[in-house]
């Protein structure tokens, strides 16, 4: 019948992303109360937005990957193996994207350790010590949370609890050997350390 015309029909296609902001990060731990060479701790950033990438700091400072720290899922995720007491300290992340970015409450990393090098000091400073006189003995250890101690004569007998140990009215009795046993009831572990006491004997101390 008549002339028919063809025509080119082009569609113009727009695709839009929309982003949203991030909101303030939370950190989490898999490990509640890591104990140093005992654990591995992961630490995990969730911020709610689109496309979030992540920065981590310590004590203010940026965290980059080194042989010990890892990063993992996009950040996300920082783990360190075999836990040391140099690790604890202040974390943070910041979470951002194109839009804004914010940065995460701090979360404390607390490593327990010890307990550690004890160590007994008399007071005076002497293990020579003449008769009728007074010792006070202190002991000492590397440990977080602070131990517990207990002081022990000649191994077995348990003397009293306490970091120190007065020794008043000395006699021969006296002459042996104290232990410090130092115990840290998170870590679970103990250590001990000793010192040997000798007493000089007045005449009258021999007379009976």
């Amino acid at each position: 019948p008549g002339d028919q015309t063809q025509k080119d029909l082009t569609f113009l296609c727009w695709w839009l992303k929309i982003y949203s902001g991030t909101e303030r990060p939370t950190i989490s731990s898999n490990v509640t109360i890591p104990v140093e060479h005992n654990d591995s701790v992961a630490l995990t950033c969730t911020a709610v937005g689109t496309a979030v990438s992540y920065l981590w700091y310590k004590d203010n400072d940026g965290i980059y990957v080194d042989t010990r720290i890892a990063l993992s899922d996009g950040n996300r995720t920082l783990t360190i193996p075999g836990i040391l007491r140099s690790d604890t300290g202040e974390y943070t992340c910041f979470g951002y994207n194109v839009m804004n970015g914010k940065t995460s409450d701090s979360y404390l990393l607390n490593v327990n350790y010890g307990p550690e090098y004890p160590n007994v000091s008399i007071n005076p400073h002497l293990q020579l010590i003449s008769s009728g006189s007074t010792a006070n003995l202190s002991c000492s250890a590397e440990s977080n949370p602070p131990c517990e101690f207990q002081w022990y004569f000649n191994t077995s007998s348990f003397l009293q609890n306490g970091s120190d140990l007065l020794i008043p009215n000395i006699t021969l009795k006296n002459v042996g050997n104290y232990t410090c046993q130092a115990f840290n009831s998170v870590t679970q572990r103990y250590s001990a350390a000793n010192i040997r006491i000798l007493v000089i004997a007045l005449t009258s101390d021999w007379i009976p």
